[in-house]
């Protein structure tokens, strides 16, 4: 049975990584549009490219945070 470390509910969590789900809706103009969750901060945003996506998933792992709040809202469990 792994421990789980304190700070975070993963395990095997390490510092830089993050877990994303992320929820394709539908597909026009050549690119994806959906819904990525943060799943470590239980945030969530809506996407309109796979561009977008990637640029919101960066921000994440590069920096720790959202700072935009236009995309990113706080997700009900």
């Amino acid at each position: 049975m792994e421990k789980k470390n304190s700070n975070n509910q993963y395990p095997n969590h390490k510092k830089g990584s993050e877990t994303f789900l992320i929820k394709v809706t539908d597909c026009q103009n050549g690119t994806w549009q959906g819904k990525v969750i943060w799943a470590d901060k239980e945030r969530a945003a809506h996407f309109r490219s796979a561009l977008e996506l990637i640029k919101l998933m960066d921000e994440v792992v590069s920096e720790g945070t959202m700072n935009d709040t236009q995309y990113y809202q706080q997700t009900a469990n």
